[in-house]
Parts: structure tokens; C-alpha cells; sequence
């Protein structure tokens, strides 16, 4: 485990664990709901917490690491939750949630995820001075004292290829389809669940389009959607 994070922090405590929150990040929507005691989308947690026995699970971005106490502890010793951050005070901050809630069973890696291993320019402050957090995006070209060089993985590349993975959960900034994209190959030997950041009604349809188009011989089927998050599961799944 890493050092001790290198700026002000408030620890906070809900249902399922303790947690790290910046001072800097306090304004966060998930920032704000975590100091108060309660759960960030905790119907989409508790699907989750539902259907983990069957594998190991890839979820991020980790932010803060709200959503890897939960996940984390419905998970047997023998499974993996493999998560990432891109962000350094998010990595650090996620870092020491997973530290202060004893996680034994969570591998978190300071990247990106992509379609291709690579390195990108990534803001990470405001033009006022502000740390994004989990709002950080990724750009074509570096900005002078708003940009961190960050790397780029593939899920592909991030997992064991030996073991199963049940459930891919992603929200990472408008960035899912190319994540997915650098998960084919995990996909189209676990054919897992998928949960996907997807607002907008048109988000989900194209979504629905691109998995019909890249992976016509697993059949994915949007199933729901709640709390921003789009739910697809496969043809031949068996889940609750």
C-alpha cells in the first residue's frame, strides 16, 4: 500500500466502510453524500453487491473509492475487484479508503482505460485553480499547470486472463464505449454483465448499437437503467 495521502482530508463513515474525502473535493456530489453517512447510488450498489459471487468485477473510475467498500465486501477472499484512477489526489484519496476499510481483495492502478496502451494529457484543475477530481478528462493536447501526464490501459491488459470476470462497471467521463473497446477480449471470453454510465436516452440506444455491432455472437440486451447507469446483459447470462 502507498504512503499516507499528501493533502488535508476528512475520514467519513457509512454502511459498508470508511472513507477518504479531500477537503479540496468537499463540493463533490459523491463527496457531499459520503460525509453525510450515506450511499451514492446505492440502488445500482446493491445490484451489484447482488450478482458479484460469480466472479471477479472491473469497477471504475474509483474517485474517492465510494464504490469499493460496498462491492469489495460482498466479494468472496478468492475473487478480485480491479479498479483505476487516473487522478493523483483521487488515487491517493481511493488508496486510503481501500487502507482505512481493510480491503484485502481490491487491486487499484493509477491509469486511465482506452481502446490502446498509451500516455495522454490529463486535466486534473480548473482554469481557476480548482482540483476536478472525479470530473478530470482527458484531452489531445497538454495545458501549462492544468494537465498530468497519464497512463493509458486496456481492461484486457489490467486483468488475469485465466480468471472469470462477471461484471464490467464503468464511468469514466464519456469514455466507456472506448474502454470497452480495450476489453474485448475479456469480454468475449466472460461475456460479462455490463453497467454503464449512460444519462441520456440516446447514450443507452447507442450503446445498445455498438454492443449488437462488436459483439453480435454474445447478444447483449439493455435491461435497465437507473441512476444514470445503463444495465446490459448478455444473451446467455443467468443472473438475478
Amino acid at each position: 500500500m502507498s504512503e499516507r495521502p499528501d493533502f488535508d482530508f476528512e475520514i467519513c463513515v457509512n454502511e459498508y466502510g470508511v472513507y477518504c474525502v479531500p477537503d479540496i473535493m468537499r463540493k463533490r456530489e459523491v463527496c457531499r453524500i459520503v460525509l453525510k453517512g450515506k450511499v451514492n447510488e446505492p440502488r445500482t450498489l446493491n445490484f451489484i453487491r447482488s450478482i458479484v459471487g460469480q466472479g471477479d468485477v472491473v469497477s471504475g473510475g474509483a474517485f474517492i473509492g465510494d464504490f469499493l467498500p460496498p462491492i469489495s465486501k460482498a466479494m468472496g477472499a478468492d475473487q478480485t475487484l480491479y479498479s483505476f484512477e487516473p487522478n493523483p489526489m483521487s488515487f491517493q484519496a481511493a488508496t486510503e479508503t481501500i487502507r482505512l476499510s481493510d480491503l484485502r481483495n481490491v487491486r487499484l492502478f493509477p491509469v486511465a482505460v482506452g481502446q490502446h496502451n498509451t500516455t495522454v494529457p490529463l486535466v486534473v484543475t480548473s482554469e481557476e485553480g480548482r482540483a476536478l477530481g472525479g470530473i478530470s478528462k482527458i484531452i489531445d493536447a497538454p495545458i501549462e499547470g492544468r494537465t498530468v501526464d497519464t497512463k493509458v490501459m486496456t481492461i484486457d491488459d489490467l486483468v488475469d486472463d485465466k480468471r472469470h470476470v462477471s461484471l464490467i462497471h464503468l464511468d469514466v467521463e464519456t469514455f466507456e464505449w472506448e474502454a470497452l473497446l480495450g476489453a474485448r477480449e475479456t469480454i468475449r471470453r466472460c461475456r460479462p454483465f455490463l453497467i454503464l454510465e449512460a444519462g441520456p436516452e440516446e447514450a443507452r440506444a447507442k450503446y445498445a448499437q455498438n454492443l449488437t455491432e462488436v459483439f453480435p455472437e454474445i447478444g447483449y440486451q439493455l435491461v435497465g437503467f437507473m441512476e444514470r447507469n445503463a444495465f446490459f446483459r448478455s444473451g446467455s447470462a443467468n443472473l438475478v
